[in-house]
């Protein structure tokens, strides 16, 4: 465990980040929500960390770091997060490495400081974007065998889209974690549903760069 020194410090570092009252500049027009980019926290951070005597850094390897140092203390507190991969399309290996490190990073300064954004998931589910069309369940109504399996073949459809750099590694993740949680008739059906659409948009937007960040898992 920390000692004492450092953990004082990050949460004096917290709070002072919890009054500058950032704003998040990224947004997600497919499922109309804002999320904090990098460019977002590191101004920030880097003047708290002066003001308080403390630095922050990054390192990669098996897995993503971020030391939030004490420099009076020593003491050090390090936050992970498991390292990733991804094929973007028309980037090389370089590109594609810069491009995870970016991810990866925004995500341990937002651990890091206990930044916190919009429940995506929430978001992609939402009830009053059901399509018409969609049939009826009984909320309380377990899925049949039937529901469950069409649901993880449109998951096979996302890893194939996954495969030719159309969707991030963590998103196809996040969307596996998703299917995972759905227990009712009526939550697969609302799943089956918004990823029917969202495959439909990516399928045809293949031939227009496809943008990753309109898919909402």
């Amino acid at each position: 465990m920390a000692d004492s020194n450092v953990l004082v410090k990050l949460n004096k570092a917290r709070m002072m980040m919890q009054k500058k009252g950032l704003k998040m500049n990224g947004v997600n027009d497919f499922a109309k929500y804002k999320f904090f980019e990098l460019r977002d926290i590191l101004p920030a951070s880097n003047e708290i960390c002066d003001a308080i005597n403390a630095t922050i850094y990054c390192q990669f390897d098996e897995k993503a770091h971020l030391f939030f140092c004490d420099c009076e203390s020593n003491g050090v507190i390090e936050f992970t997060l498991p390292m990733s991969s991804a094929n973007l399309k028309g980037c090389h290996e370089v590109q594609n490495l810069g491009a995870v490190q970016t991810y990866l990073k925004r995500y341990l300064y937002q651990n890091c400081y206990e930044l916190s954004e919009c429940d995506i998931l929430d978001r992609t589910m939402n009830p009053n974007e059901r399509p018409k069309t969609e049939p009826k369940a009984e909320p309380s109504k377990d899925a049949d065998e039937k529901t469950k399996a069409e649901a993880e073949l449109i998951v096979k459809k996302f890893e194939g889209l996954s495969s030719e750099g159309f969707i991030k590694p963590s998103s196809l993740a996040n969307m596996k974690i998703a299917l995972g949680n759905l227990k009712t008739e009526q939550d697969y059906l609302m799943f089956i549903a918004n990823c029917k659409k969202n495959i439909q948009d990516a399928e045809k937007a293949k031939a227009e760069s496809f943008n990753d960040d309109k898919i909402p898992f």
